[in-house]
């Protein structure tokens, strides 16, 4: 069976940024099984998700103009508007580790 491709464009030249392979039922299936193996342990300690979560939103904020560029090239969006979008990301999971902590 073929593999089908899924492409990403750029909006404004139309140069292929990437491509990315669908994955199958089967791989579907065994991902979501793995999830849900992985929940059971996520969900036993609270403090390590939100360590975890604190430092994905500090990779938000380090990686954010190369994020910014994606966002641009993907859909088109104002560069300054993209970098925004990172910063509301990171800024929301912040807010709400603060919820989660009181």
């Amino acid at each position: 069976m073929k593999r089908i491709e899924l492409e990403t464009i750029n909006t404004a030249t139309e140069e292929i940024l990437n491509r990315y392979t669908i994955m199958t039922k089967e791989e579907i299936n065994a991902a979501v099984k793995k999830s849900l193996e992985k929940h059971l342990e996520w969900k036993k300690d609270s403090d390590k998700r939100i360590d975890l979560l604190h430092d994905f939103a500090q990779e938000l904020r380090k990686n954010k103009e190369n994020l910014a560029k994606t966002v641009t090239n993907e859909m088109g969006k104002a560069i300054k508007e993209a970098r925004s979008e990172v910063e509301k990301c990171a800024w929301a999971i912040d807010y709400l580790l603060i919820m989660a902590k009181s």
